[in-house]
């Protein structure tokens, strides 16, 4: 019976999330893109692009500030868009050609 268990438990499609707070001052909505650096910018570019993200937009990226020099570091939130199972690259990517 156990083996029977198990064999069966192993098929089960398994479907979760895995969060984690992130202190944070608000979202870049909030605030003006001014104070970005560059760099905490390109991170999340970056990422979205392997990713293929489909829905990023200032209200699921949080701005916090760190350390005693107050450095602003950026958190791309909400990822339920991205890793899609097709991409048409012709919407994706789409170049106007003369």
């Amino acid at each position: 019976m156990v083996g029977l268990l198990s064999h069966i438990a192993s098929k089960i499609k398994k479907v979760g999330s895995l969060q984690l707070f992130k202190k944070n001052e608000g979202n870049c909505e909030d605030m003006g893109p001014g104070i970005f650096l560059v760099e905490e910018v390109h991170k999340i570019t970056v990422f979205d692009i392997r990713t293929a993200n489909a829905d990023r937009h200032a209200g699921n990226i949080l701005v916090s500030i760190e350390g005693e020099e107050g450095r602003i570091v950026l958190t791309p939130i909400d990822h339920g868009y991205y890793l899609p199972e097709n991409v048409s690259y012709d919407c994706v990517f789409r170049i106007n050609v003369v």
